[in-house]
């Protein structure tokens, strides 16, 4: 299987194309931002302008597609219109070009912010979207521009809090590299709890997303660990010294995965625990 990877000089991105190339019967095409300085054997297109995006479709044809470049956080409120071309737009893109190139499934990492806050329970993936942020609304939008594809299929994954190498910004990341110096302002604790799924379990998860027989057309899965962890287990997990963070109070935000159909239709099943964070190197 001839996989295009867009956004393959980012975290997710490296380590899913060394992935692939390390099984049998896919063959890895990394597809970076022009910004990035692409490499030998990797393609540079900005996916944000469709005449490009679409020749690079039609040159490499692609027997799937894994579509991970985006927009992320504050850069798209400071630029809507790049955060609608790259978002949005090339998800249009893709979904011409699955019926025009014959691309057979496209792979859309989407994010928990869809859901916005759940305030006490876990979401599965029929739960109400709270689209709170620019962000967060132009996954959304990139979901139903994909999902009115009319040839082919399609997989949606939403992946929530992601931790591991190569995620500075992430709170486990910032935590771990604290010091009593620059302690890391925490919300809660008790009140403030997220879900962590860890980078290689995200990887694990779009591999076999590329092959796993779907429930329907355009299929929809929550990509997280289905634990809710508050701060004050989040830092207890972690082993984080009190001197390295300090607690201020916030209004209750939850975020927390239902898997139950991740595990059914890809056979999702996380295996790094947020408490191994503390001992791995980080690189």
């Amino acid at each position: 299987m001839r996989v295009l990877v867009t956004g393959a000089h980012g975290a997710i991105g490296r380590r899913l194309v060394a992935a692939l190339g390390q099984r049998p019967g896919f063959s890895p095409v990394s597809l970076v931002s022009p910004r990035a300085g692409g490499r030998p054997g990797q393609v540079a297109v900005d996916v944000g302008d469709p005449f490009a995006f679409r020749a690079v479709l039609a040159d490499v044809r692609p027997d799937a597609v894994v579509h991970l470049a985006a927009l992320t956080g504050a850069a798209c409120d400071i630029d809507p219109e790049l955060t609608e071309a790259v978002n949005v737009g090339s998800a249009v893109t893709l979904a011409e070009a699955q019926r025009d190139a014959g691309i057979g499934r496209i792979v859309f990492v989407s994010t928990s912010a869809v859901y916005g806050d759940q305030y006490d329970r876990p979401a599965d993936e029929s739960a109400p979207l709270r689209l709170g942020t620019s962000y967060a609304s132009s996954k959304h939008r990139a979901e139903q521009a994909l999902a009115a594809a009319t040839t082919g299929d399609s997989v949606s994954l939403r992946v929530f809090n992601m931790f591991g190498p190569g995620t500075p910004n992430s709170l486990v990341t910032r935590l771990l590299e604290a010091t009593p110096d620059r302690p890391v302002p925490l919300r809660g604790p008790d009140n403030f709890v997220r879900d962590y799924v860890h980078i290689d379990d995200v990887t694990a998860a779009i591999v076999s997303a590329l092959a796993a027989p779907l429930p329907q057309q355009h299929s929809v899965f929550n990509i997280g660990s289905g634990i809710a962890t508050s701060n004050r287990d989040l830092v207890r997990e972690l082993g984080i010294a009190e001197q390295n963070y300090t607690l201020t109070r916030s209004e209750a935000s939850y975020s927390c995965a239902r898997i139950e159909a991740a595990r059914q239709w890809l056979d999702f099943q996380p295996v790094h625990p947020l408490r191994d964070a503390g001992r791995a190197p980080r690189v």
